[in-house]
């Protein structure tokens, strides 16, 4: 398993969180204004201290100034879809059909809620990207206008993250007038 993207709060973990505190640097140097912190959450939040250091690295980057905006998991389908797309299109199957229901995300997902309470009540904004996976069937879908929103069981492919764009539209928005304001 991959180490969160986390910073560690005291000298023994240092070297574990080396990725967090180069980016917390750069950060502060450049006097970044907006950081989206994205990760297979539900992955983590069985490791040592996670709640902790999330929560840490979060208030250590609000500190700087920036503001944090904390994307939780996309709707994980559970199968290999390129494989299941393409047996289901053989089989003149009906893709909408595919998918996850959104009690099986909550399922999934539900140790992550208080974190992401936590994050809200200290200042950072969490960003829900379920909405944009809804179909007509309430299934979290993995195929929409005729477009594979996944290139294995659990990565977005392109057409995946374009459907998120409406969510982070608004928050480049507000990074263009941030930056204008700081010449």
């Amino acid at each position: 398993m991959m180490r969160p993207p986390v910073m560690y709060a005291n000298d023994e973990w240092q070297n574990k969180g080396r990725h967090a505190n180069v980016a917390l640097d750069l950060i502060t140097q450049q006097h970044i204004k907006i950081v989206i912190m994205a990760a297979c959450w539900n992955s983590y939040f069985l490791a040592p201290q996670f709640k902790e250091r999330l929560i840490f690295t979060v208030q250590t980057i609000l500190r700087s100034g920036a503001r944090v905006y904390v994307l939780k998991d996309v709707p994980r389908p559970g199968f290999y879809v390129p494989q299941e797309v393409s047996l289901n299109v053989m089989h003149g199957k009906d893709l909408s059909l595919l998918g996850s229901t959104p009690s099986e995300y909550s399922d999934l997902n539900k140790p992550m809620d208080e974190i992401f309470d936590q994050l809200s009540k200290i200042g950072a904004t969490v960003l829900d990207p379920t909405t944009y996976f809804i179909n007509s069937h309430g299934l979290y879908g993995v195929v929409k206008n005729g477009q594979v929103l996944y290139r294995d069981d659990n990565h977005l492919s392109v057409e995946g993250a374009a459907l998120l764009a409406p969510m982070f539209e608004p928050i480049f928005q507000t990074n263009i007038v941030l930056t204008s304001s700081r010449r």
